[in-house]
C-alpha cells in the first residue's frame, strides 16, 4: 500500500496530483509514491485515444508476462515504462487501432536509438 504526506490538512476536491506544487516539501518516499498516479494521470491528457491506448499497454504487459520479461524490479520493463512507450507511440500514431499500435510499438522501439529516453513532453527545468 502506497502513502505519501503531504503538507496540507485536508485535500480539496479540486486537487491535481499532477501539480508539481505539491511536491514542494515532501520527502522522497512520499514522492515516489505519488509517481505513479502522476504518471498515469499526465498520460490521460497526453494521449488522445486513451480506451485504444488501454488496450494496447494491457496487451503488451500480457506479451511480456508470458515471456518472463516483465518487472522492473528484475530488470525488465515495469508497468509504468511500457506505458510510458505505448503512450509514445499513442502519440505518434493517434487514430489507429490496437493492432497497429501493437504492430508500432515494436517497429519503433526496435530500432530506437537507446539509451535516448523516450518522452512524452518536453522536460521543464527546475519544476519542483
Amino acid at each position: 500500500l502506497a502513502m505519501a504526506k503531504l503538507p496540507i490538512t485536508t485535500i480539496p476536491d479540486d486537487f491535481d496530483i499532477t501539480d508539481d506544487r505539491h511536491l514542494r516539501g515532501v520527502d522522497t518516499q512520499s514522492v515516489t509514491s505519488l509517481n505513479g498516479v502522476r504518471v498515469t494521470d499526465t498520460i490521460m491528457t497526453l494521449v488522445p485515444t486513451m480506451a485504444t491506448l488501454k488496450f494496447c499497454i494491457r496487451c503488451l504487459k500480457l506479451w511480456a508476462k508470458r515471456r518472463g520479461v516483465y518487472k522492473n524490479v528484475l530488470g525488465f520493463l515495469g508497468g509504468i515504462s511500457i506505458e510510458i512507450m505505448a503512450a509514445r507511440i499513442g502519440q505518434m500514431y493517434p487514430k489507429a487501432l490496437p493492432c497497429k499500435l501493437l504492430s508500432a510499438f515494436f517497429m519503433v522501439y526496435s530500432t530506437w536509438q537507446w539509451p535516448m529516453p523516450v518522452g512524452l513532453v518536453d522536460i521543464k527545468a527546475n519544476s519542483c
